[in-house]
């Protein structure tokens, strides 16, 4: 009578250890656009808290990572075999560990993969060794989670960051040219006409 929740199984520490993604298992993939095709993972994880954000039921709030090879193999491939000139890295947060992201970023500029891509990140990851690494290696357009404009309700979120961080990061972003595409939310919890006021105003 007793309802048994059997524990979690162990994450795969290492990555590398799957196999690439079997894209041409997909039914009628020969309708799928290129770019559809090209959606890649460097990582699994985040360690933020957001309260808002259900990814550590996914994910887990532990950060595992792919080689660097690993995704120059993998871009390679999805290039070669679906004509994809176009990727997206859904990591929940890019550039979670700088160097990693920087030797990732140089190592695909080496590869001259012929690419453009873009990903998710945060502004106080962002920094000019990390944008021009980016810039070089084909980044076109990064996505950001601002939220809020109210530093109360992002207080209360557990976002981590204030409107003064948010701005900071979005210029730097801005000056090395990559098109900035950001995420804002109306209604969340303990938010006042004032602080959607104040949304609209950073915004």
């Amino acid at each position: 009578g007793q309802v048994i929740h059997n524990s979690a199984r162990p994450l795969i520490a290492q990555l590398d250890d799957l196999p690439f993604p079997a894209r041409h298992c997909l039914y009628d993939v020969e309708n799928y656009a290129p770019q559809a095709l090209a959606k890649l993972f460097a990582s699994r994880g985040c360690p933020y808290q957001c309260n808002y954000c259900g990814t550590q039921n996914i994910w887990t709030f532990e950060v595992r990572h792919h080689s660097e090879e690993r995704i120059v193999e993998e871009i390679k491939q999805v290039k070669q075999e679906f004509g994809a000139t176009y990727f997206t890295f859904f990591d929940d947060v890019f550039g979670l560990d700088r160097k990693r992201a920087v030797q990732l970023c140089k190592k695909m500029s080496r590869a001259k993969l012929g690419i453009s891509w873009d990903c998710l990140t945060r502004s106080n990851l962002v920094s000019d060794e990390l944008l021009s690494a980016m810039k070089k290696a084909g980044c076109r357009k990064i996505d950001m989670g601002v939220e809020s404009g109210s530093d109360k309700v992002l207080k209360d979120t557990k976002k981590g960051l204030d409107r003064k961080r948010i701005l900071e990061g979005a210029r730097l972003i801005k000056k090395h040219g990559i098109f900035l595409y950001t995420f804002f939310m109306v209604g969340l919890p303990t938010e006042t006409e004032d602080d959607v006021e104040q949304t609209i105003d950073l915004l």
